[in-house]
This record gives C-alpha cells, structure tokens and sequence, in this order.
C-alpha cells in the first residue's frame, strides 16, 4: 500500500519515480472538533461546568463555538508529540 512510511523510504534516494497514474497516500496528523455551542442555542439549552485548569478543554465543546487559545495549544502539543514519536 503506498502511503507514508513508503514514501518516506524512497526519499532516502535522490529521485522518487512513480507510474503516471500512481498514487501517493500521504498521511499525517490532524484534530478537529465539533463545536456543539450554536447548537444548543437554538432550542435554549445552556450547557454547564466546571473547568479544574485552563488546559481542561473537554467541556469547551459545548461551551464555545471555536478553539479557545489554550484548546488549540493543547491540540497542537498532542499532534507534535505523536509527530516526534
């Protein structure tokens, strides 16, 4: 199956060479997340917690209607870590 790890192999080389109707299946690291706050507004229902730290984000899924600055640091640090594995 080609994908990234076999990519990754051939770039060791200083020429990759494919079939013109090759396929490369890059893949990498990514989060997303639905925010379910508008939601909610709609019929009226108020979501409500209680945070520990600015870095518990689990609950912004129902309180926000995007990333928050410490929501997206600490999606950014999981992806880094999983990329420097």
């Amino acid at each position: 199956y080609p994908g990234t790890l076999s990519y990754y192999l051939a770039s060791a080389f200083g020429e990759v060479w494919m079939q013109p109707s090759g396929t490369v299946g890059l893949v990498g690291f990514a989060t997303s997340a639905l925010f379910l706050r508008d939601a909610l507004d709609k019929p009226g229902v108020e979501a409500q917690f209680v945070a520990r730290g600015e870095y518990k984000s689990a609950a912004n899924l129902f309180t926000q209607d995007r990333y928050t600055e410490p929501h997206r640091e600490a999606d950014a640090a999981l992806v880094n870590g999983l990329r420097a594995q």
